[in-house]
């Protein structure tokens, strides 16, 4: 399995334990603490090293920095469509568009929160909440899900997320079952396809 996958599910392991102490809904979103501020740190990070490796498997002569802002011009240059991605936490009926505020060019609130909580923790550790640590990490999720799609890399059906689910997804059946999901675009793409093939 794929070390950043097991990253992936490690932060997922570590969010989940603290169901114990905060029931995710959105009531709570404000809460805020020392794990959390971990947790919003490491996923943050994590999805700043993914993104270097999409926007490369996109495009391969690129050289981006590490500026949000770079990413976005590559992704959705490509992927038009990456800020429609939704991801669930159908256990507590929560659901979350991580990438919707680059629609506008904007970054996502939770992104601003792991700036502000990496750069001036003593004046915002406020804003390492529940809230932040949940859409940054359906956030990475989201990242995962496009570069295992650029490389061809599956994700088996038992290291499928435990928390986490996209809208359309299932387990393909064969020798060597796998995790699989759509994408927004994806009928539009395999029409596209089809009619070339044809």
């Amino acid at each position: 399995m794929n070390e950043h996958w097991r990253y992936f599910q490690a932060l997922e392991e570590d969010l989940q334990e603290c169901t114990r102490y905060v029931h995710f809904t959105r009531e709570n979103f404000d809460t805020y603490s020392t794990e959390f501020a971990r947790l919003l740190l490491s996923t943050a990070s994590e999805f700043d090293t993914i993104a270097k490796c999409l926007c490369r498997e996109i495009r391969p002569e690129c050289n981006v920095g590490s500026r949000i802002g770079e990413y976005r011009d590559v992704i959705t240059s490509e992927y038009p469509r990456f800020p429609e991605l939704e991801i669930h936490l159908p256990r507590y009926d929560l659901s979350f568009k991580p990438w919707l505020e680059w629609e506008n060019n904007r970054n996502p609130e939770w992104w601003e929160a792991y700036n502000a909580v990496k750069h001036e923790r003593n004046q915002h550790f406020d804003e390492a909440t529940l809230g932040s640590s949940l859409s940054a990490l359906s956030g990475l999720l989201a990242g995962l899900m496009y570069w295992f799609r650029e490389t061809g890399k599956k994700i088996a059906s038992d290291q499928a997320p435990k928390l986490y689910r996209p809208e359309q997804y299932d387990i393909i059946a064969g020798p060597d079952k796998y995790w699989n999901y759509d994408l927004p675009g994806d009928p539009e793409r395999r029409k596209k396809m089809q009619r070339t093939q044809r």
